[in-house]
């Protein structure tokens, strides 16, 4: 499809994602290197430059859907992350592949998503409306406002570390490890992806006024409205047994 036009596109299309040390959902046990087909459009990605990735340009994975890397807690992955150089964190455009509205646009400081927009898509998948979330967004460059209508290639922000992130072994929440944010530590996109029968944006809503915890997102879940895999929509939450 036109990548300058009207029209959805998806460089990942036909590709499969290599996540390295992908920790196992049940166990959390490290498997190593996985890979996994790519089914579905994950609707936005930053975009390194061309002949920079085997993905057209667009950035790589550092952390899969589901993805247990606490064993200790019952919490998985919730998107998928999508990461970039440090070095270039504040540097990196974030662009559209999909058609859509900017629905909300909010900031949680250094905690949960940080600088965040979400984003609903004009197309529906099966009957559902689509919704991106997109965290730790730069605040050196400004993003879309709330009412900004999307079309494939536009920059819709840049790729920051605001928000709760891990990077270069150092976990960074608030005021832990500041000295090692200011340096690009963490830098990447957590797209997080939502499909809703529900015919307002109020479920959205409540899930970001709170804290924004996993707790919080998976209290407001129903089978009306429910996070999936942003590269397969067939993929939900999982669940223990």
């Amino acid at each position: 499809m036109d990548k300058a036009g009207l029209f959805e596109f998806n460089p990942y299309e036909g590709k499969n994602i290599q996540v390295d040390n992908y920790m196992d959902p049940a166990t959390g046990k490290n498997l190593g290197t996985k890979y996994f087909e790519v089914k579905n459009n994950p609707g936005f990605a930053p975009y390194i430059g061309e002949g920079k990735t085997i993905y057209d340009g667009y950035a790589t994975c550092s952390q899969w859907f589901n993805e247990n890397s606490n064993p200790s807690t019952d919490y998985r992955h919730e998107g998928v992350d999508l990461v970039i150089d440090y070095k270039q964190c504040n540097e990196i455009p974030i662009k559209a592949f999909i058609n859509g509205l900017v629905i909300a646009a909010g900031n949680q400081g250094n905690n949960t998503y940080g600088n965040y927009l979400i984003i609903k898509a004009n197309e529906k998948y099966n009957g559902k409306n689509r919704y991106y979330l997109l965290g730790h967004l730069s605040e050196s460059h400004e993003k879309l406002a709330v009412g900004s209508m999307v079309i494939p290639n536009t920059i819709v922000a840049y790729t920051g570390n605001t928000g709760h992130c891990f990077g270069q072994g150092y976990d960074m929440q608030g005021e832990n490890n500041k000295d090692k944010r200011v340096l690009g530590y963490g830098a990447h996109l957590h797209v997080q992806m939502y499909l809703s029968k529900n015919k307002t944006e109020s479920f959205l809503l409540e899930i970001l006024s709170g804290t924004g915890t996993s707790q919080i997102i998976r209290s407001r879940e129903t089978s009306a409205s429910y996070v999936v895999n942003p590269f397969d929509y067939t993929e939900k939450r999982f669940l223990e047994k």
